[in-house]
């Protein structure tokens, strides 16, 4: 399916963008690391662990500190520290949608659905956290081989009327839209996108692209 085409394309877009508090080298994404970038780290664990020591009430230390363990791969000890921060404040919406981003990594789809459910309770009007969650709710009735449900699309359609001309909610909705077989809607979506400027050649190729198939 085009649509689920579409959905994949800004799947992995997705995941590099879900840590907060620190920022991903492009040489840690390729899973290279020299031994200066690997004391920045360990330096980073050790801040972080010392701002938790000295706060430890702090819902922002804790979150901080979950950041560079998620950066770390260390997915159980980000989701403690996580998880701590949301006891501390528990309106605390990233912090839900990061732990949905690792949910969702390890597989876990309705722990990742229910916390970014939470997030949205905490802030209905997070585009990220309907994105993502129309997409989980879409891939979670494709695994069980049941109909999309029209909540997928619904979260969808209101993250990309939160903020219409981000490229990657653009790409989600019009995928979600595609998948349901409504081409023309989807089109119309990509062709909004391709107007409003200040996309790459690259990613004005990839709707080009996509435009053709979805004549």
């Amino acid at each position: 399916l085009l649509g689920l085409a579409l959905w994949m394309a800004t799947l992995s877009i997705q995941m590099s963008r879900v840590a907060t508090g620190v920022l991903v080298t492009v040489a840690l994404l390729l899973g290279g690391m020299s031994h200066q970038q690997a004391s920045y780290w360990k330096n980073d664990l050790a801040l972080f662990l010392r701002g938790v020591e000295v706060q430890p009430r702090s819902a922002t230390a804790h979150t901080n500190l979950a950041g560079v363990y998620r950066l770390q791969g260390d997915n159980a000890q980000a989701l403690h520290h996580y998880q701590t921060a949301l006891g501390l404040d528990s309106k605390a919406y990233i912090v839900n949608y990061n732990m949905a981003a690792i949910h969702r990594q390890q597989g876990n789809l309705t722990a990742a659905i229910d916390a970014l459910q939470a997030s949205l309770q905490s802030h209905p009007g997070y585009a990220r956290s309907h994105r993502l969650l129309g997409q989980l709710l879409d891939q979670q009735a494709q695994a069980a081989g049941l109909p999309l449900p029209a909540a997928g699309l619904e979260h969808a359609r209101r993250a990309f009327e939160i903020e219409p001309h981000q490229y990657d909610t653009a790409l989600v909705y019009a995928g979600a839209l595609a998948n349901r077989g409504r081409n023309p809607e989807a089109a119309r979506v990509l062709s909004s996108l391709m107007q409003q400027g200040g996309l790459t050649p690259g990613q004005l190729q990839h709707l080009e692209n996509l435009q053709r198939k979805l004549r």
